[in-house]
Formats: C-alpha cells, sequence, structure tokens
C-alpha cells in the first residue's frame, strides 16, 4: 500500500466517521478526517497533492458531499470519489455520480464493500 495514498473521509455523523476510519485504519490507509463539507475542504486545501480519494457523505449540513466533491474536482479533476449515504436517491441528483462515474455506497455497508470500492478506486490512478 503508497503510504502517500491519503484518503479524505467526511461525514457529520459521529458514529459513521468512526467507523469508516476504524475500516480503513486496520486496512493501512492514511487518512485525513473531517466532520463537515467544510472542514474537508479546509484540509483538502492543506494536503491536495496527498489526497488521492474523497470518501464523503452525500447529506450533510452546509456543503453536502456533492458539492464538497465538486469543489475538491475543480483543483483536482483526477480526483477518485466514493459517495455514501442512506439515501440511494439523492445520489441521482449528482452531476459528478453521474458524470464521473464516482462510486457510491449506500448506509449501512459491510467493511469488506468499503475496503473493495477504495481498492477499485486507488487501483485506477
Amino acid at each position: 500500500m503508497d503510504a502517500k495514498r491519503k484518503i479524505l473521509v467526511a461525514d457529520d455523523d459521529p458514529h459513521v466517521r468512526e467507523i469508516v476510519t476504524t475500516i480503513l485504519r486496520r486496512a493501512g490507509y492514511p487518512l485525513l478526517v473531517a466532520s463537515s463539507g467544510e472542514e474537508a475542504l479546509k484540509l483538502f486545501n492543506e494536503h491536495s497533492d496527498q489526497i488521492d480519494l474523497l470518501i464523503t457523505d452525500m447529506v450533510m449540513p452546509g456543503l453536502t458531499g456533492d458539492e464538497l466533491a465538486a469543489h475538491l474536482r475543480q483543483n483536482k479533476p483526477e480526483l477518485k470519489i466514493v459517495f455514501m449515504s442512506g439515501n440511494i436517491s439523492y445520489t441521482f441528483q449528482s452531476e459528478i455520480f453521474e458524470a464521473e462515474q464516482a462510486t457510491f455506497l449506500s448506509k449501512p455497508f459491510a467493511s469488506r464493500e468499503l475496503l473493495d470500492a477504495v481498492q477499485q478506486k486507488l487501483n485506477t490512478i
């Protein structure tokens, strides 16, 4: 696993954030973790050269996951994205999901589903 390949995780739910980060850290992935879209944007601006993958909740107060992804893609078009949501109908409103073929995980998901999605995205870099 390439230690330079950092994953930025953004989710406003502390329980989901904890589960996702625990799974990814156990698998050896270096992470940056944000509790909001705005915090994720700040982390990205500080570490954009190190971040290869964004894993974000679609529905967050303030900056939503698809809005966050759109902002980040303006500065780094090659950024890979995994969207998460418990509301599957919301993903179909995301232009990035449709245009860029981002991966979508429906909450709740199994550890293996998350790890498979991450590995698939990172293998396309």
